[in-house]
Formats: structure tokens, sequence, C-alpha cells
């Protein structure tokens, strides 16, 4: 009798996952289409700057080289970027992780990383954490 009620529980917690799995994906592909529209959007009017002369193709390619620089600063530093774009708030993608070097005998810390949704990789050796971590716990120092 027990073993079939855990039997049934396992089947009903795969299909808890699988229901999640395909909501994650669904909103992936939603945010896919989203920024896909942006960039072509972006695109269009960019080729219109520069059909009107308003912009030189060189202008251009200085302002997304100086605008991307600066949203890398951002993002190491724990910030989204201005526009927010491919930034993910909740629940993180894990293209924004930030590697954060943690010697083994800092056990306190490594409990608050832990906490914090910190991701250990033993290949690499280090913590992996969402900018907003790094920065809530002080440990931008040791992003690597």
């Amino acid at each position: 009798m027990a073993e079939d009620r855990l039997k049934k529980l396992d089947e009903k917690i795969s299909q808890l996952k699988a229901q999640k799995q395909a909501i994650l994906n669904r909103a992936k592909g939603e945010d896919r289409k989203r920024d896909t529209r942006k960039k072509i959007l972006i695109g269009g009017l960019v080729l219109k700057l520069i059909k009107t002369g308003e912009w030189t193709e060189a202008q251009l390619l200085e302002l997304a080289d100086r605008e991307l620089s600066l949203d890398r600063d951002r993002l190491l530093f724990g910030l989204a970027p201005k526009d927010g774009g491919g930034v993910e708030k909740e629940g993180e993608s894990e293209e924004t992780l930030l590697a954060v070097k943690v010697d083994f005998s800092e056990k306190e810390l490594r409990t608050r990383i832990k906490e914090a949704g910190g991701k250990w990789d033993k290949e690499q050796k280090v913590w992996f954490l969402p900018p907003l971590q790094v920065e809530e716990l002080g440990l931008k120092d040791r992003v690597i």
C-alpha cells in the first residue's frame, strides 16, 4: 500500500517537473521572439539612419562599441544593462552567472553563497552566482 502511494507520488512529481520545464521552455521561446523582434526593429532603424545620411556607418559602429562596453561593465558589477536587454531578473540564465573564487577554508562564506543560489563547479573550482547576488554578498573583488 505504501509502495503504491510512493509510486503515484513519484509519477506526480515527474509530471509536475515536465509541466514546469514546458512552461520554462515556452517563456524562453517568447523571450527569444521578443528579443529577435527588437533586433530587427533596431536594424531597420540603423539602416534608415544610414540611408538618410543622419548617421554614418562609422558613427553607428562607434556608438555600438561604446554601448556594448558599458553594458559589459554594468554586468560585471551586478547591474542590468540600461535597456534591460538579455538580463533575466528572476531565475537568471546561466549566461549571466559570474564565476567567484572562494577558498575552501571560508566555510561561512560558502554557506552564504549556497543559500544565495550559488552553484559549485568542481572542474573549474569556482562558484557561479547571478551578478546581483555577487553584489549583495560583496564579492565583486573575487569575480574571475
